[in-house]
């Protein structure tokens, strides 16, 4: 009788699986495309848009059935097909409507519903900002100013994050150079405290750590078909 095996990742089998023997076999199952997850989130809206056109008399437009699929399609990125349909069901237990299919999405990867950057408290910081970083850090309004505009930008969904395929993708990047004691670390820790609160404690890397080639794995990972690569790296 032939027997499966199901497992998260490769590593997950004991080696003797992989290697040593004509009788077993590893089978990657890749992580569904774009399409495939655009016909699962269509799948997904017209199940909730029938739910609420029976409950509550609702009627949704072609155009905005639409519109939420695409928007669960790029938030479901890196699910699986059975994921989406549990976000779907998630969304209806919770009455959430199909504009906010993309906030159903969020909840079910990370447990959080509401989307930190739309708050008002993180908003409000941000329009307060630029006072706040030049008290924290002397002599460089030019970059206090620019970092502000990212974040103004990121609060404002005008990055391009919301429309990427992948929602880890960063909201906005900062890369700061100069000689010791221009202010870097500080700007950084400034940003934290700024959007996180005085609580906050960035995570920091000394990259002198990772200057060696074969340094960049413990970094980001190991390269796609070496072992490990699934896990990540430090950054990753």
């Amino acid at each position: 009788n032939t027997v499966f095996w199901v497992v998260e990742k490769q590593e997950d089998l004991p080696l003797e699986f992989a290697i040593g023997s004509r009788a077993l076999r590893v089978i990657t199952v890749p992580e569904p495309p774009q399409d495939q997850r655009r016909a699962a989130g269509r799948y997904v809206v017209d199940l909730l848009a029938r739910r609420r056109r029976a409950e509550a008399g609702e009627q949704a437009s072609e155009a905005g059935r639409a519109q939420a699929a695409e928007a669960l399609a790029r938030s479901s990125y890196g699910m699986g097909v059975g994921e989406i349909l549990a976000v779907g069901r998630m969304a209806a237990d919770r009455g959430l409507p199909l504009s906010r299919l993309d906030e159903a999405a969020r909840l079910y990867r990370v447990g959080v519903l509401d989307n930190p950057w739309a708050t008002r408290a993180v908003r409000e910081n941000i329009l307060d900002g630029e006072a706040y970083l030049n008290g924290q850090v002397i002599g460089q309004p030019h970059a206090v100013r620019r970092t502000i505009e990212i974040f103004m930008r990121s609060a404002a969904g005008l990055t391009g994050a919301q429309s990427s395929s992948s929602p880890s993708r960063p909201r906005g990047t900062l890369f700061l150079s100069g000689p010791t004691g221009v202010g870097k670390t500080e700007l950084a820790k400034g940003v934290a405290k700024m959007i996180l609160g005085e609580d906050a404690r960035p995570i920091r890397f000394d990259m002198s750590e990772f200057a060696e080639e074969h340094a960049r794995d413990r970094l980001i990972g190991a390269p796609p078909g070496f072992v490990g690569h699934s896990a990540g790296g430090e950054l990753t």
